[in-house]
């Protein structure tokens, strides 16, 4: 079954790595030129490009894939209002990599995380804007939510350097030891590929807010 896509940010770097690939397994995906005519939207754009985006799935009811980061009040609010009537999927990274990533830190925070210094170190091209990045606030939301203690932990350290598509290295820094997590982002295509396997995934989803870890499940 082929997955029509609209792609919101389609002249972004994120937009035209996904674009590529759809024009690259035209089986299963095809580029939509209008959101009523799509089954899935896919946005890699701006806060209010998102927030345009929602509004345009709701009222097409289709579902909606977003990986756009530092999304802000009104975004929160909007979607939790959508989410009555469409499915959306929320997700600052949308690597399978990453995402796994996430699950090995909850087992590491749990286990060792009151006794270490946690550090979060993520590195990015010099285009991008919003720093710690979306997946490095992820990365410390699911470190805090492991603490048994209320804490500062992580501290974030960003950096800004060449083309770099993303590095992200979590130090878990105890007495004598040290315990690292990395994940390290080769080309943009592997946040096109987990965009398109969410939106294969989202297309039959009952309305909700869902994430990355719900496509890992399903």
């Amino acid at each position: 079954m082929t997955t029509r896509v609209f792609v919101q940010g389609l002249r972004g770097r994120m937009g035209q790595a996904v674009s590529g690939l759809i024009g690259e397994d035209d089986a299963r995906f095809a580029l939509a030129h209008r959101v009523e005519d799509a089954d899935v939207v896919v946005d890699f754009s701006s806060p209010q490009g998102a927030l345009d985006a929602l509004r345009a799935c709701v009222a097409e009811k289709v579902p909606l894939v977003t990986g756009t980061t530092a999304l802000e009040n009104d975004w929160q609010a909007a979607r939790d209002v959508a989410a009555a009537s469409i499915a959306i999927l929320e997700a600052p990274n949308m690597s399978l990599g990453v995402n796994l990533v996430y699950r090995l830190l909850d087992i590491a925070a749990s286990s060792i995380g009151d006794e270490a210094d946690i550090d979060i170190i993520e590195t990015h091209h010099t285009a991008k804007v919003d720093a710690p990045s979306g997946t490095a606030l992820r990365m410390g939301e699911v470190i805090r939510e492991a603490l048994s203690e209320a804490s500062d932990a992580p501290r974030y350290h960003s950096l800004r350097a060449g083309d770099i598509p993303g590095e992200h290295r979590v130090k878990f820094t105890l007495a004598g030891e040290q315990v690292e997590m990395s994940h390290f982002a080769l080309n943009r295509s592997i946040f096109a590929r987990g965009a398109l396997h969410a939106a294969e995934w989202i297309r039959t989803a009952s309305p909700g807010v869902y994430s990355m870890q719900d496509v890992l499940d399903g």
